[in-house]
Parts: structure tokens; sequence; C-alpha cells
């Protein structure tokens, strides 16, 4: 189902031990310490689902460049702050300071 670069052919001018490398990375690689937390977003549906619809009106444009970002940019942000961006900001780290806590993280 999926490909396996660790038995790819190299291509030009990539050094001969570059998947015993690339094994070595993916071996000794750190889990950054969010991993495992999620977002219960339950008590933000509203804002969640108002957030999702100002990215898609604004953030396509704004990503691909097809707008001038000094005029658009302000309008996004804007419009994220009333679609409720730092509310759930602020509750998305409430609750990854709790989680990092009660995992012994923090």
């Amino acid at each position: 189902m999926f490909g396996n670069v660790l038995i790819g052919y190299l291509k030009e001018g990539q050094a001969p031990d570059t998947w015993e490398r690339t094994k070595q990375l993916n071996e000794t690689a750190k889990r950054p310490e969010v991993n495992g937390f999620n977002f219960n977003t339950e008590p933000y549906k509203t804002e969640s689902v108002n957030i999702f619809a100002v990215s898609e009106q604004y953030g396509k444009a704004l990503n691909t460049g097809s707008v001038d970002p000094a005029k658009i940019l302000p309008k996004y942000q804007s419009a994220l702050k009333k679609a409720g961006v730092e509310k759930q900001t602020a509750e998305m780290q409430k609750q990854l300071d709790e989680w990092l806590k009660a995992n012994g993280k923090k």
C-alpha cells in the first residue's frame, strides 16, 4: 500500500549510504512533547466551523499569491478574530498545558 524509499534506487549524485542514514535518522528521532495531545473542540464547535469558513474564504487566495496580502491579510485576521480564533487558541493552550502537566511533561 505504501512505498518504501529504503529499497528505492538512488538518484544521480546521492550518497551511497543515503538509505542507511535515513533509517538511522528515523530510528533516533525524538517525538515532540505534544505527541498524543488532542484538542477537545466539542465546546468550540461554532468557533471551529466559523474559523474554517473564514480560512476557506481567504486562505487559498493568500497561500497562492492570488491577492495582495497587504490588502487581504488584515481582512483575514479581522474575520478570524470575529470567528473566535482568539477564544479557541486560549482554550487550546489551556488544554495543552493541562495535558502536559497530567502527562509529566511540564
